[in-house]
């Protein structure tokens, strides 16, 4: 059901010698302090708006980014996802995201490849991109030394256009190969 997939700043399993950055800790280390910092100040979603982006947003990007979190019940969901990141054995979902890794290959990795990295993500680092790249080879790569997480926001001219010739490629691949445009 997946034509081709595209890979932008996120991971799906920890590889070694990585570690979470201590700004993400801190929202875990202690699940009522998190939740409190993540409902009641908003700083996760301040946080992200602040470190996300290898330059400071706009005004307008910054308010769009916040303007689902305004109250501290609406930012109930983002405290739920804060919660199940998986970081270690254990965890609820630390078991489905290993079966989903061990998936993936034989899924999705026969697939059209895209893979779009900004190297300044603080979460997101160089570490989990070699871990990414070293696991699909054949991935059509753009990296951005100069982006942060918010890869549409640092560069969106590079990643629309890298993007546009990728599906305009993967899809002419589709058609020759007799699957769905």
């Amino acid at each position: 059901r997946v034509a081709s997939l595209t890979i932008m700043n996120t991971a799906l399993r920890r590889p070694p010698g990585y570690s979470p950055p201590w700004r993400l800790g801190l929202f875990r280390l202690a699940a009522p302090l998190g939740d409190w910092l993540a409902r009641r100040w908003n700083c996760f979603a301040l946080g992200a708006a602040f470190f996300g982006p290898a330059r400071p947003l706009s005004p307008e990007a910054r308010r769009g980014f916040l303007a689902p979190y305004r109250r501290p019940e609406d930012r109930l969901a983002l405290a739920r996802f804060i919660a199940d990141i998986p970081l270690a054995p254990g965890h609820p979902s630390f078991e489905l995201l290993r079966q989903i890794d061990r998936r993936f290959d034989e899924v999705l990795s026969q697939k059209p490849l895209a893979l779009v990295w900004g190297l300044r993500d603080f979460v997101f680092d160089r570490r989990i991109f070699l871990d990414w790249r070293g696991r699909l080879p054949r991935a059509e790569t753009l990296v951005l030394p100069e982006a942060g997480h918010y890869l549409l926001e640092d560069e969106p001219e590079r990643v629309l256009e890298f993007l546009r010739v990728f599906f305009e490629h993967s899809g002419r691949e589709r058609t020759a190969g007799g699957g769905p445009p």
